[in-house]
């Protein structure tokens, strides 16, 4: 007998008890679904409450992270087209930040030299 068919048989031996196994667990399910009705059928309304509320609050705290990221985002990064990076600056850029970006990039300095010469980067 070769290794192969050894193994082939090993296989399907412990298929067959992986089977057995799990006939025995559905079966002990099923008695002790009959002999705990009651409990279930207070429990599982409390269940499917409980993980829909769950789901409600993960999905909040997940929307506000990515709004959080987004914002933060907008406040701090530059885009700087003649290099085609985005710079992420060391504090939040004010409105009179940007309009002296915009202005001096209009004159043609690079947006990196601007952001390193007002200290930002």
């Amino acid at each position: 007998m070769t290794k192969f068919e050894e193994f082939k048989i090993d296989a399907k031996y412990r298929f067959q008890e992986l089977k057995a196994d799990v006939r025995f667990k559905a079966q002990q399910a099923k008695d002790w679904i009959a002999n705990n009705k009651e409990f279930l059928m207070v429990a599982t309304p409390i269940f499917i409450g409980a993980i829909a509320e769950g789901r409600k609050v993960i999905s909040q705290v997940s929307t506000d992270t990515n709004r959080r990221k987004e914002q933060n985002h907008r406040d701090y990064d530059v885009w700087d087209p003649s290099a085609g990076v985005q710079i992420h600056c060391k504090r939040k850029l004010s409105n009179a930040d940007r309009i002296e970006i915009s202005m001096r990039r209009a004159n043609g300095e690079s947006t990196a030299y601007i952001l390193r010469d007002m200290g930002l980067i």
